[in-house]
């Protein structure tokens, strides 16, 4: 797992942590809170964890280092060491990594699927490939052209056979093909055939609707068509029909 420096993290790597600040200040003499705040950047982190750390301490509203053999060293600095060993590309203790993580000085440097693929064997040219310009770091599986003895011959899907077939002899009946969209409303479907609105047919649980648009736009013939369906058409065609009876609704 790879690690790098946040945009807070560079900034103390190039100026040095702020508690390593506040406290190489404090070793030339004590501070009040106001001179502190106006000479340390990032003053009420550096104070947060140089009491943390045990470097510094508070008397009569001054600040101080405290008084031990070692303060010299300041943990031989070792943050801000990681700090500098992360920004090279180098391991550092898992201990100071957590706190680092913590004060979101590092985060992981997250890949994604395809970078992971680079240097390594792939069957599949992904769009994610090409679009990336990665199908050139990363290696091919070798594949063989040729059918061999047997032959596999593809078959189609049953109820796409199915529709051609009752295409190709509905065609050869006279009927023309047409197109339409995708989503089709349900006056084109079933009023417009003539079939009533409580048909058991056109139940919810038998048609699929969608929830948005729910409605369609009807056409101009849709006032003949409910006249139909509701007193039916005169015997001037040569037949009659006294219509469903019922009052057709346009929703």
């Amino acid at each position: 797992m790879q690690f790098t420096l946040t945009k807070e993290g560079k900034e103390y790597l190039k100026k040095g942590l702020p508690e390593l600040t506040l406290t190489k200040a404090l070793l030339h003499r004590p501070m009040s809170f106001d001179e502190a705040k106006k000479k340390i950047e990032n003053f009420s982190i550096a104070l947060q964890w140089a009491k943390k750390k045990g470097w510094v301490e508070i008397k009569e509203g001054k600040l101080f280092v405290k008084e031990l053999r070692e303060i010299k060293k300041l943990e031989e600095m070792r943050e801000q060491k990681a700090l500098e060993k992360i920004a090279a590309g180098k391991k550092v203790e898992h201990d100071i990594l957590k706190i680092l993580i913590r004060r979101k000085l590092v985060k992981k440097v997250v890949r994604s699927e395809v970078d992971r693929l680079v240097g390594k064997e792939v069957t599949t040219l992904t769009p994610k490939l090409l679009k990336t310009g990665l199908w050139k770091k990363v290696k091919f599986k070798p594949f063989s052209v040729e059918v061999g003895k047997r032959i596999y011959p593809g078959k189609r899907q049953p109820y796409n056979r199915f529709l051609a077939e009752v295409r190709q002899k509905l065609v050869e009946l006279g009927f023309k093909e047409m197109t339409g969209p995708i989503i089709e409303t349900e006056f084109w479907n079933f009023d417009a055939l003539y079939q009533p609105q409580n048909h058991p047919a056109r139940d919810w649980t038998q048609t699929y609707s969608l929830k948005q648009p729910k409605f369609g736009i009807l056409p101009k013939i849709a006032k003949n068509v409910k006249k139909v369906h509701e007193v039916g058409i005169g015997s001037g065609l040569g037949y009659s029909s006294g219509g469903w009876g019922y009052k057709w609704d346009p929703r």
